[in-house]
């Protein structure tokens, strides 16, 4: 199974603050944000996370006794 570190919750203010910031650019790194504002638009809500090798995790647990 793949571990993964949530780094963002994609909200609407994560991607305002990513339309000011490609607003900003020129060029290829301009349409780059623009590609991600899009995409990111589409998807709020849901989580921004990235791989992470298993060497560096550790695992717990937590178990409620609802």
């Amino acid at each position: 199974m793949k571990q993964l570190k949530v780094k963002h919750k994609i909200t609407a203010d994560f991607v305002l603050d990513l339309y000011e910031k490609a607003q900003k650019a020129e060029g290829e790194k301009k349409e780059e944000l623009l590609k991600q504002v899009a995409f990111f638009s589409q998807n709020i809500g849901c989580y921004l996370a990235k791989a992470v090798s298993p060497s560096n995790t550790s695992l717990s647990s937590s178990h409620s006794s609802e």
